[in-house]
């Protein structure tokens, strides 16, 4: 099994170049998860805020505030984006929870935008459906959550001090499911305090399969 040690050292450096100028979205002072649709992409604040997703291009121009129907923020951390059957849809992850003793935490599908325009007030998000889920050996912070249209699941990592942390998924909600379910674990990973999951969200339609 590769070290963490071994893991690290490995890792190539990261480059980054600069496509345009900077521009400062003053409703956003910590930035959590972040998802690309379309040429749009979108973040939210961490706690804190209300269940506001934040809307700019990729030369970072402010593209409006909207707010997610019937959601609530207790901690978001990460989103994505996905399609499904042609439908575009936005996933929001409630699952922050730094002193690991929350009870339940909560995965939150909207109905992506058909257009999007500024408007001087936030704009409305359909929700789609929302879950509520534990995790199958108790309590865990996260910052790391995707969708995978194809098999139509949640996925979730573990953030932890310790050298590995776990995966973890369950079903993709289709409703505003009234009950919890259970998040399994997946695997182990030799990657601790994760952040972020990145996916490429038109690699595949799901379709009606």
């Amino acid at each position: 099994q590769r070290s963490w040690a071994n893991a690290s050292a490995r890792r190539p450096a990261s480059a980054c170049e600069a496509v345009g100028r900077q521009h400062l979205l003053p409703d956003v002072p910590e930035a959590s998860g972040i998802a690309e649709a379309g040429g749009v992409l979108w973040t939210h604040n961490d706690s804190g805020d209300r269940a506001l997703l934040y809307a700019f291009n990729l030369k970072g121009e402010d593209l409006g505030t909207y707010f997610v129907q019937g959601a609530a923020s207790q901690d978001w951390e990460d989103m994505s984006s996905f399609s499904i059957a042609g439908r575009h849809f936005l996933m929001i992850a409630d699952v922050g929870d730094n002193k690991v003793q929350r009870k339940v935490y909560t995965v939150y599908i909207a109905n992506e935008p058909a257009t999007i325009a500024k408007q001087p007030k936030p704009q409305p998000l359909t929700l789609f459906a929302r879950q509520d889920f534990t995790y199958e050996d108790g309590s865990h912070n996260c910052e790391s959550a995707t969708v995978d249209p194809i098999r139509r699941e949640v996925i979730l990592v573990s953030k932890t001090n310790e050298p590995t942390c776990k995966a973890y998924v369950f079903p993709m909600p289709l409703e505003k499911n009234p009950k919890k379910i259970v998040a399994k674990v997946i695997g182990t990973l030799t990657v601790p305090t994760t952040c972020a999951m990145d996916e490429r969200r038109r690699w595949a339609d799901a379709g009606d399969a």
